[in-house]
């Protein structure tokens, strides 16, 4: 998530995170990505599976191209509208 707000932090929009104490973590993320995709957002979790060579692999992750491909990501989730001026 750093990764992702410093990147958008160099775009136009405004970026606001917040933290929510829950009693089971998983199941609240569960339900919110659920709403978020019923809602037709798009969602990082999702672009694996429209980009297959973007999956994430921990054990054998490049720090430097993952940043790109997160990048690229939120370039393609703000799209051209917000691009820096």
């Amino acid at each position: 998530m750093g990764e992702a707000v410093k990147y958008l932090s160099t775009q136009k929009p405004r970026v606001v995170a917040r933290y929510k104490m829950s009693a089971d973590r998983q199941e609240e993320e569960r339900t919110i990505i659920r709403d978020l995709r019923a809602e037709g957002r798009r969602l990082l979790n999702d672009w694996p599976q429209l980009r297959p060579e973007l999956r994430y692999e921990y054990r054998t992750a490049n720090e430097a191209e993952e940043r790109i491909k997160l990048q690229r990501f939120i370039d393609w989730l703000i799209g051209p509208a917000c691009a820096p001026e």
